[in-house]
């Protein structure tokens, strides 16, 4: 027996349910026009990817000395500083490649969405309202 103070959820009204998701869906469909108009280019904090590079790199080298030591044979132990150093090594120019290519591919966006500005006239925006209307001149005040 079911309580008459609990309403299963397919007892709601048909517009209680489909309300909300055509709300969702509109709000959606204006997010991604604005999403399309407006790129987001945001600056990239380089200090702190430097910071999580650094923190998974020495997890990284902490997790090849724990195995080199429990795993390795006695000869690579002798050389152990070697493989870290190699470890490292590659860890670091890895970083450094995708450092290059990201500062490259922001630098490309960046442009291209300048010149995109600067193509589009000021009548060619979307969003002109923000623009107050001024008269051409002396003649248009008649």
């Amino acid at each position: 027996i079911i309580h008459p103070m609990i309403v299963p959820a397919g007892a709601l009204p048909a517009d209680k349910q489909l309300l909300p998701l055509l709300l969702l869906q509109q709000v959606m469909a204006e997010c991604r026009d604005r999403a399309h108009r407006e790129p987001l280019l945001l600056h990239r904090n380089w200090l702190v990817a430097t910071v999580i590079f650094a923190l998974w790199t020495s997890g990284l080298l902490f997790l090849v000395h724990w195995l080199v030591v429990n795993y390795a044979e006695p000869d690579l132990v002798q050389h152990e500083w070697v493989v870290l150093a190699v470890v490292g090594g590659v860890a670091v120019l890895l970083f450094v490649a995708w450092l290059v290519s990201s500062k490259q591919y922001e630098a490309r966006r960046r442009h291209e969405w300048d010149v995109s500005l600067l193509s589009a006239g000021p009548h060619d925006s979307e969003c002109d309202d923000t623009q107050p209307s001024v008269p051409d001149g002396p003649e248009s005040a008649v």
